[in-house]
């Protein structure tokens, strides 16, 4: 069974963990090989530590079975207000681990994010996909995000990638 918690710093290794496979998975052949391989888990662990004890107020779930993090969301407020300024919050982050893709852990994740976002009174919210990302384009949309015509532009590497937003009204 699959259970639904705020993060704990004795989680950070294993969201590390998910973050860096699921950048090696999602984003072969996208960002370059040489930035993915570079992607370090315990440096990542510790970013997640020091980002819990410095922003306690982000909302971060974690998707546990057996206490093992399988999946996580993050995020708050929206963090592209020059593009959206009527937009209230953003989903960060979404990311289960490539082992249990396609088992709605996602969907768990996104939609209880929704509903934190719910009890903060936003109506609104954004997530950001790269646009060479068409897994995560399509969850987004089959989740009731629509695409929206601003763009940004992320360097990972050495190389320029769109990142495409879509709009949640919650």
């Amino acid at each position: 069974m699959i259970n639904l918690r705020k993060m704990k710093p004795s989680d950070a290794t294993g969201v590390a963990t998910i973050q860096v496979d699921c950048w090696k998975k999602a984003y072969a052949g996208i960002i370059p090989d040489k930035y993915l391989l570079a992607l370090d888990v315990n440096a990542k662990a510790k970013t997640w530590e020091s980002g819990l004890s410095l922003n306690p107020d982000v909302i971060r779930i974690v998707a546990l079975e057996k206490n093992v993090p399988l999946g996580f969301v993050a995020g708050l407020e929206n963090r592209s207000s020059a593009f959206y300024p009527e937009i209230a919050s953003e989903a960060w982050s979404i990311y289960v681990h490539p082992d249990h893709w396609k088992k709605g852990i996602g969907k768990m994740l996104l939609l209880a994010f929704i509903e934190e976002m719910k009890k903060l009174k936003h109506k609104t919210m954004i997530v950001w996909a790269l646009e060479e990302n068409l897994p995560a384009r399509a969850f987004y949309e089959a989740m009731g995000g629509v695409l929206q015509n601003q763009n940004q532009t992320q360097t990972f590497g050495g190389k320029s990638l769109t990142e495409v937003a879509y709009l949640f009204h919650l």
